[in-house]
C-alpha cells in the first residue's frame, strides 16, 4: 500500500472520521490493519485487526473475510469491555488488491440498543457472541460449521504457502452411527454427537487450530503450529479417546469407535484437493474394517 494510496484514502475518508467512532482499512487475508486515521502514525504491517476487540486470535466470524468473499456490505455487533459497537464492512480494491473498509459505531447508549437491552434481562456480551457465532457455529455440537471451512481454510492455506509452514487435516467419522440412531433414536444420536464433538474439541492443541462438523457424523480437525510427530500423536489420541469413552444417552450408555483419515498439506496442494485426499484416506480407514487410521 503506497503513499499515493494513503493520500487518496485520507481524503476520501475525511468525512467518515467525523461520523463514525472508528474508521479503518483491513487486509482480511493477513488479518492486519493497513490504515487507521485515528493513529498519528498508521502501522501498516504489524497491527492485527482483531486486537481492537482484545482478542489474541482472528475472529471466528470474521466480517472482513466474509465481505471479501461475498463482495457485499455486511454488519455485525462486537464488544470492547462494556461498550457495544455496530461494525459495517464494505469491499474496495486498489491495484487489483482487495481491502475492506470497516466503520465502527458505538451504540452502547443509542436508543435502539437501549430498548433492546431494557426489554430483556440477559448478559449482552453473551447475546452478541451467540449472534455472531450463529453464522459459523453448528447449532447442535457448538463446533464450527461447514461454512467456516469455506471462509477460513483458503486464507490459512494461502498463508502456509507464503510461509512454507506445515498444516494437517484429520477427517474423523463415528463408526456405526446409523446403528445408534436406529436402535436408540435421534435424541440419543444427538447426545452422542455432542459428546463426540467435545472429545474432538478437547484435542485441539492451540488457538489457531479448529474443529468443524463436516456433515452428519463426520468432523474435520485442522492442525497448525504443531510438528508432524505431534499431529500424529493427536490423531492417535483422538482415536483412542473415542474408543475408551462411555457415551451417556437417556436410554443408558453407548460404546463406539471412530475411523480417521489423516493428511498433511503437500506442496502446491489446493484446498479442494486437500479435502478430497483426507476424505479418501477416511474411506480407506473405513474399508479396513473401521476403528482405524489411514494416512499416517
Amino acid at each position: 500500500m503506497d503513499h499515493l494510496f494513503l493520500e487518496k484514502v485520507e481524503h476520501a475518508l475525511s468525512v467518515l472520521t467525523n461520523v463514525y467512532d472508528v474508521v479503518r482499512i483491513v487486509d482480511p487475508v493477513r488479518n492486519t490493519v493497513v490504515y487507521n486515521p485515528g493513529k498519528e502514525v498508521p502501522d501498516l504491517e504489524k497491527s492485527p485487526c482483531y486486537s481492537v476487540w482484545n482478542k489474541d486470535r482472528f475472529c471466528d466470524n470474521c466480517i472482513a473475510l466474509r465481505v471479501q468473499q461475498e463482495k457485499t456490505t455486511l454488519f455485525k455487533f462486537e464488544m470492547i469491555g462494556s461498550q457495544v459497537f455496530l461494525v459495517t464492512a464494505s469491499l474496495f480494491s486498489w491495484h487489483e488488491t482487495h481491502y475492506v473498509l470497516e466503520l465502527l459505531t458505538d451504540i452502547t447508549h443509542k436508543s435502539i440498543w437501549t430498548t433492546m437491552r431494557d426489554g430483556k434481562e440477559e448478559n449482552f456480551a453473551e447475546a452478541i457472541l451467540r449472534f455472531n457465532d450463529s453464522v459459523v457455529k453448528d447449532e447442535l455440537t457448538g463446533v464450527f460449521n461447514r461454512r467456516f471451512i469455506n471462509e477460513r481454510l483458503p486464507i490459512q492455506l494461502f498463508n502456509h504457502v507464503l510461509a512454507g509452514t506445515a498444516a494437517y487435516l484429520l477427517m474423523v467419522d463415528m463408526d456405526f452411527f446409523k446403528h445408534i440412531n436406529d436402535v436408540y433414536g435421534h435424541r440419543a444420536g444427538d447426545a452422542v454427537l455432542q459428546q463426540f464433538a467435545g472429545l474432538l474439541q478437547a484435542a485441539v492443541p492451540n488457538l489457531s487450530s479448529w474443529v468443524v462438523r463436516y456433515g452428519g457424523d463426520e468432523f474435520l480437525l485442522y492442525l497448525e503450529d504443531v510438528s508432524r510427530a505431534e499431529a500424529e500423536r493427536i490423531t492417535r489420541t483422538v482415536h483412542d479417546a473415542v474408543a475408551a469413552f462411555t457415551f451417556t444417552v437417556p436410554e443408558g450408555i453407548i460404546r463406539t469407535s471412530c475411523s480417521i483419515g489423516f493428511c498433511p498439506l503437500q506442496t502446491d496442494m489446493e484446498m479442494q484437493e486437500w479435502l478430497e485426499q483426507v476424505d479418501r484416506n477416511l474411506y480407506q480407514a473405513k474399508q479396513k474394517g473401521r476403528n482405524s487410521i489411514c494416512g499416517l
